[in-house]
């Protein structure tokens, strides 16, 4: 009888391990394939061309007084002011990325357009005196020029700034370095000096025997002498003054005249100036 309990304590104990071994079995996890995401197809996009920098420009109106052949005039078949002057200033123009254009007045009221800034600048065979610079900046110098006495062909007494005596009439344009000249010869001898808007009037007066001298540049008097042979004109001695032309300023424009004076050292370096003086003879 007492083998019975043995053999029930054992089946209970083969029944508990089995349970338990079933309570501890791990679980087995199913792969699962990774599903595949599609990157998204890569779009050109059109970039614009960056466009390049234009060249700044600038306006700058230059007042001359266009009587001054070779210098400044208008040239008669079509009305445009043609010279020397003209086309320095446009060569430096283009060498500063300036767009010129010109204005005509009468000499003496060229000081008084650049101090009230109708002007930027003047370019009319202005020579640079001390008293000028007194008042306006100048550019580098880039023409030697001088006065010289004109007479008619038939004139003997005269020959040359210190022969003009008393009496004699001495016909120069208003504000230019001849009337400064012309008042200094006056002051010594008596002469008279009669003042004109225009030389080529001066010139007319004095073929026409009205004066009897008349001061002035000698590129333009040579000019002037050589292109009106019936005009029956003159020198008398020699260029009695060292001057030289250059641009005008105003004080407050030091910026400005150190870009032309850069460009028009350019030009002296390139050949162009003198490229310029041989095409209009001076």
């Amino acid at each position: 009888m007492k083998k019975q309990p043995a053999l029930l304590g054992g089946l209970i104990l083969v029944v508990a391990g089995l349970i338990l071994g079933a309570c501890s079995t791990t679980p087995t996890a199913t792969p699962v394939p990774p599903t595949a995401t599609p990157l998204p197809t890569p779009t050109a996009t059109a970039v614009p061309p960056t466009p390049l920098p234009k060249p700044t420009t600038f306006p700058l109106t230059i007042g001359t007084d266009a009587t001054f052949k070779p210098m400044e005039y208008k040239d008669e078949r079509n009305g445009q002011i043609v010279g020397f002057d003209i086309d320095l200033c446009n060569a430096i123009a283009r060498e500063i990325g300036a767009q010129v254009t010109y204005a005509n007045i009468a000499f003496d009221g060229l000081f008084t357009a650049l101090s009230s800034k109708r002007l930027d600048a003047v370019a009319s065979a202005v020579i640079i005196t001390p008293e000028r610079q007194k008042q306006y900046l100048f550019s580098d110098p880039y023409l030697l020029a001088g006065q010289i006495v004109t007479v008619r062909t038939d004139e003997k007494a005269i020959t040359g700034p210190d022969t003009i005596g008393r009496g004699k009439k001495i016909g120069v344009q208003l504000g230019t370095s001849g009337e400064e000249q012309a008042r200094k010869i006056a002051q010594k001898s008596g002469a008279e000096v009669k003042l004109y808007d225009d030389v080529t009037l001066a010139f007319a007066d004095l073929t026409a025997g009205r004066l009897d001298a008349v001061l002035y540049d000698f590129p333009a008097v040579a000019d002037y002498i050589a292109s009106n042979p019936n005009a029956r004109l003159k020198t008398a001695g020699k260029v009695f003054t060292e001057e030289y032309y250059g641009l005008v300023f105003r004080q407050d424009q030091r910026d400005l005249v150190a870009k032309v004076n850069a460009a028009l050292q350019k030009l002296k370096d390139s050949g162009q100036l003198a490229e310029l003086q041989k095409k209009w003879g001076l």
